[in-house]
């Protein structure tokens, strides 16, 4: 869970510094390439802990961080977002019947 509070400050606070600027200063494109290979990387790591929470069959946490990466562009996301959730949602429900 701290993990994905440190992502996100970190992605807050570099968002901040990139898109707070006042409208007259034009970002670099190596500024803004900075930006998106940083958005990348967060939202690669949030995958990888979102595939171990399933592996650990913590679906709770899983879909936690699948909502986290549901506000991140398109472009740097899984295309299949929608369909992890709601695999993972079936397969609490699951969970919570066998109980």
């Amino acid at each position: 869970m701290k993990s994905i509070q440190l992502m996100l400050a970190a992605t807050l606070i570099l968002a901040c510094g990139y898109g707070c600027s006042n409208s007259d200063d034009r970002q670099s494109d190596a500024q803004v390439a900075s930006a998106r290979l940083q958005n990348d990387r967060t939202s690669s790591s949030l995958l990888r802990e979102a595939e171990q929470a399933e592996r650990d069959h913590n679906y709770a946490h899983a879909l936690e961080v699948y909502s986290y990466l549901k506000g991140f562009p398109d472009s740097s996301r899984p295309s299949d977002l929608d369909a992890r959730i709601k695999r993972d949602q079936a397969k609490m429900g699951d969970n919570r019947q066998s109980d």
